[in-house]
């Protein structure tokens, strides 16, 4: 069925016109109208407001032109989860802020949940990557069997850029060797 395949995380075909034959192809009836994406990943952070900690820490450690220029997908905290008593964090603690802040980002790849799912991908993280799968429900998508991949409302998941896809978390994402150890508030 094609009610299952989105196009741009918004739009999917109406199986009643779907593959309607033309002189040249087919044709395919759609529920939304699909909008380029006009804005670089940066600028869709910035204009949402709600990612100011990882922007700040992205240009403070020379990872914006990623943002703003090479094709990527993002995985990135908003503010309210950095904030958040359980999962927030402080960067005076974290060992390794620049390999922390490389594992949010794959490169060279512009990759939707429904394209995630099942792989094993490479970061700018020297050594291991990323594991990504939906739960048993596909409701969720979890990082490494751990993170989730955002559910709140305000911090969507699938944000289509001019130059690639952000993803908001749930929690703070850990690195493999948990550069992060000690920077949970408890």
């Amino acid at each position: 069925s094609y009610s299952e395949i989105k196009l741009n995380n918004t739009a999917v075909i109406i199986d009643t016109l779907s593959n309607l034959n033309t002189r040249n192809g087919y044709l395919n009836v759609i529920t939304e109208v699909l909008d380029p994406p006009v804005d670089n990943i940066y600028d869709l952070l910035v204009k949402h407001g709600g990612y100011t900690k990882m922007l700040s820490l992205f240009e403070q450690h020379g990872f914006l032109s990623y943002l703003k220029d090479s094709l990527v997908t993002i995985l990135v905290e908003p503010d309210v989860v950095l904030n958040d008593e359980e999962y927030g964090i402080d960067t005076e603690t974290i060992g390794d802020i620049k390999g922390w802040l490389a594992y949010h980002i794959i490169q060279g790849e512009r990759s939707f949940t429904g394209e995630l799912d099942g792989r094993y991908i490479k970061t700018l993280y020297p050594g291991d990557g990323i594991t990504f799968n939906f739960n048993n429900s596909k409701s969720s998508m979890y990082c490494n069997q751990q993170d989730y991949l955002s559910a709140m409302a305000d911090y969507r998941i699938d944000i289509n850029a001019l130059n690639g896809v952000y993803n908001s978390m749930d929690c703070l994402f850990n690195t493999p060797d948990a550069a992060t150890d000690g920077a949970r508030v408890e």
